[in-house]
Parts: structure tokens; C-alpha cells; sequence
């Protein structure tokens, strides 16, 4: 459908567009104008710059630190998981030679107290057996005289691997063979035999004091003894 033609109508109407007016556009000059006569606008923003240009400024710095950084965290990484590697490595190898310390500490008590037992047993005693654990000893000897069992029972009580006011007598027996004619036919005098079995607290020292203990007993104590002795010129 066509538009009617006012013109026909009132040749004075005319069609046209209507105009809308159109704000002034403010140019650059006059805005830069208009700022340097009113400067203190210019104060909020620059204000408002000030935090982001701060954290602009700091986020560089944070990131070349980084970078900076990096190479020796990497290196730090790889250190701490070799520490932990050896670490665990080391506590097994510990475990291991406390086992081999304890093994040969327990070890050695067993010929220390023997070369100890020895040096207590007079000369007409005769050691028959003896049991050694780590927390107790039986010992068993026999001998013509009497005099010699109680000995034994004095010396063996003051052995310094075994704890004091320990030592038992568990068993104390005396025997006498039948007696026996002699070519002659005098009667031969019966031979006694006294036989006693004891039993007592063993005491583990520590290795120090077991070596100690050693080097001042016995020959080996004689021994370090006179090492140490010095002769005097005179």
C-alpha cells in the first residue's frame, strides 16, 4: 500500500525527515583544555591506577622470582628424595649391624667367662661340665679333697660375670670306691671323691666393662700390667 500524497491535498505540506538534535561532541582539545584548568579531577583516577599498577608491579616481580627460583626448587626436590632414599637406607643398615653388635657381644661372654672360670679353679678340682645361658650358669666339678670343692665354691662365687649373693649349691655329694687288697694284703685306704654342682645369675656387662674386666684378670691382665710399667734410669 502507497503513502498518500498530502501534496495533492495542501501543496504546502511537505514530507520530510524529521532532524534529532545531536549533542555537541566535546574533541580532544577541548577535553585536554578543560582538564588543565580543572586539574583535581585528575586526582580519583590516578588514585585508582595506584593499587593496580602496585599489584602489576608486584606480580612481575613475584613471577621473574619464580623463574629465578625454579632451577634450585627443582634441585632441592631432587636432593630431599635422595635424603629420604639414603635415610631409609641408612636406618636398615643400622638395624642390621645391631644385630651383628649383639650377635658378637653375646658372643664374646661365652670365652670370656671361660678364660675367667679358669683362673678360679684350683689345680685338684676337676671342672666337669657347665651350662651357660644369657641369664643363668651350672657349673659341675669334682675333687679328691674337700677343702678344694669349698674353695671352688669361694672362687667361683666371686666370678666377676656372675651377679653377687647368686651362686646355689644345688647338689654336694662325696663317694668313697671299695676297698682293695694289695699284694701284700694291707688294706689300701679308700680315696674320698666330693662332687658339687652349682648354679647362679649371669650378668651381661657392656662391652667396655667386658674388656675391662679381661684386661685385669689372668694373664692378659699381667700382661697390660706390665705394659704399662716404665723403667726409671737411674
Amino acid at each position: 500500500m502507497s503513502l498518500p500524497n498530502f501534496n495533492i491535498i495542501d501543496p504546502s505540506i511537505a514530507w520530510e525527515k524529521s532532524l534529532v538534535s545531536k549533542p555537541d561532541s566535546i574533541s580532544s582539545d577541548r577535553l585536554t583544555k578543560y582538564l588543565k584548568e580543572h586539574k583535581s579531577l585528575l586526582i580519583p583516577p590516578i588514585i585508582s591506577l595506584l593499587p593496580i599498577a602496585l599489584i602489576a608491579l608486584l606480580n612481575f616481580y613475584v613471577q621473574a622470582s619464580i623463574r629465578e627460583l625454579t632451577p634450585s626448587h627443582d634441585q632441592y626436590t631432587l636432593l630431599q628424595l635422595k635424603n629420604l632414599r639414603l635415610t631409609k637406607e641408612s636406618a636398615k643398615l643400622s638395624d642390621q649391624l645391631k644385630q651383628i653388635e649383639v650377635y658378637l657381644f653375646n658372643s664374646t661372654h661365652v670365652p670370656a667367662f671361660a678364660r675367667l672360670l679358669q683362673e678360679r679353679i684350683p689345680l685338684d678340682v676337676q671342672l666337669m661340665d657347665y651350662s651357660l645361658t644369657n641369664n643363668s650358669i651350672t657349673v659341675s666339678a669334682t675333687s679328691r679333697s674337700q677343702q678344694s670343692i669349698n674353695d671352688f665354691v669361694i672362687f667361683f662365687s666371686s666370678h666377676p660375670l656372675i651377679l653377687k649373693n647368686s651362686v646355689t649349691v644345688d647338689e654336694l655329694t662325696s663317694a668313697s670306691p671299695s676297698t682293695s687288697n694289695n699284694s701284700g694284703g694291707a688294706t689300701q685306704q679308700p680315696l674320698q671323691s666330693y662332687a658339687v654342682k652349682l648354679s647362679g645369675t649371669y650378668k651381661n656387662m657392656e662391652s667396655n666393662r667386658l674388656l675391662a674386666t679381661l684386661l685385669n684378670t689372668g694373664n692378659i691382665g699381667l700382661y697390660d700390667k706390665l705394659s704399662k710399667i716404665t723403667i726409671v734410669a737411674k
